[in-house]
């Protein structure tokens, strides 16, 4: 399941990068809160991958997915709109890069059943 997700948040990730900026379409709930919630699974998905491919590591547990969470969020989120006025800071983002992290975390749960 998790793959799914995988492949199902870069392929909404992508579409939505196609119409936001390829086509000049903006809706603006979309356009603010679509990517950190894809963010997570493809990030923790892509991370797992490779800690299975590199060091034959398990998965990663929900206080691992909680704490590269925390730290992308900030980077995201404070770093780079201090960083650049192109990032704008927005405390509501936490809450969908969480929630990317829970369905992560549901998917994973779901192919151990």
């Amino acid at each position: 399941m998790k793959k799914r997700l995988f492949i199902l948040s870069s392929i909404l990730f992508i579409l939505h990068q196609i119409v936001q900026w390829g086509v000049g379409v903006q809706i603006p709930l979309i356009d603010s809160y679509l990517d950190p919630l894809l963010c997570m699974p493809i990030i923790l998905f892509l991370y797992e991958w490779e800690l299975n491919m590199l060091y034959k590591k398990p998965g990663l547990s929900l206080v691992d997915m909680l704490i590269i969470t925390t730290w992308l969020a900030i980077i995201f989120e404070w770093v780079f709109s201090y960083l650049s006025d192109k990032f704008i800071f927005d405390p509501v983002d936490f809450v969908f890069y969480f929630a990317g992290t829970i369905l992560y975390y549901m998917a994973g749960k779901m192919d151990r059943n």
